[in-house]
Order: structure tokens, then sequence, then C-alpha cells
């Protein structure tokens, strides 16, 4: 089973840690999307999330389209990590990657 894991700090934000892949994926979505109702934009931190596949992808995907207009932003992915995203072009299907500016 993948090390994943999801909170939500108490600045609004969504901490991902772990490897985010087909045996955790739903479990973002059903962990996040209880707290969409909320206004602006969505966060994931993703600092700790050392692989994501495509089925991590698509739970972003989703959870994108649950949210819109509002933007789901990733912010500070590892390297490898923003390669993948980078490479599917998250961007545009509306989600927008912050990129640690020491990178």
């Amino acid at each position: 089973m993948a090390d994943f894991r999801v909170h939500a700090g108490t600045d609004g934000v969504f901490y991902l840690a772990g490897e985010l892949d087909l045996v955790s994926a739903d479990g973002l979505e059903r962990e996040v999307l209880m707290f969409l109702a909320a206004q602006g934009d969505v966060v994931f931190d993703v600092t700790d999330l050392s692989f994501v596949d495509s089925t991590g992808i698509r739970s972003f995907l989703r959870v994108a389209r649950e949210i819109t207009p509002r933007c789901l932003i990733l912010r500070r992915p590892q390297r490898h990590v923003a390669h993948v995203l980078e490479i599917v072009g998250v961007h545009s299907f509306g989600i927008r990657v912050e990129l640690d500016p020491e990178e």
C-alpha cells in the first residue's frame, strides 16, 4: 500500500505527502471534496509529495473541474513531480503550479 497522507491545515491549505497513485488517489478526492464549499482558490501544498502517477493527475483534474471557476494551485512540487505536471500540461486544465522560488 502506498504511503500517502493529506490533511487540511488551519491556513486552508491541503498538505499532501508521500506517493499519490492508483491506491491513494480516491482517498485524496474523498478527503478534499468534503471541504470544497469554501470560497476562493484551492491550494495543495505538494512539497512532500514524492511521486504522482496518471491516477494522481486524474484526481487533480477532477478536483479542478469540481471547483471551476476557482483555480486549483499546486504549490512547491519537487523537481521530478513538477516535470511530470509540465509534461502532462496541467496548466491547460486550469491548474496552476507554483514552483519553489529557490529552485
